[in-house]
């Protein structure tokens, strides 16, 4: 229930969304399509020094959404992963 009632959205720190290596911006999204697509959003290779960041995690729950997440708990982990190429 609640991965598909709170919504996640990445943006920068200026809060325009932040982008993939396509050149999409990171909709905001519920949870659940984010554990169903956990590699969806690829930031793509950075160089040496290179940033894409700082990132904002902003969470949000539509107001259409009613009684039925009072007193639920949902616990999760942000997982980053990176390779380092040479």
């Amino acid at each position: 229930m609640l991965l598909d009632n709170i919504y996640l959205q990445f943006l920068y720190a200026d809060g325009t969304p932040a982008l993939n290596s396509s050149g999409n911006p990171c909709s905001n999204v519920p949870l659940r399509w984010w554990l169903d697509n956990p590699d969806d959003f690829d930031i793509g290779d950075l160089t040496q020094a290179q940033e894409r960041g700082p990132w904002v995690a902003k969470f949000t729950i539509p107001t259409t959404v009613g009684n039925e997440i009072a007193d639920k708990t949902i616990t999760f982990d942000l997982i980053f992963n990176g390779i380092q190429q040479l």
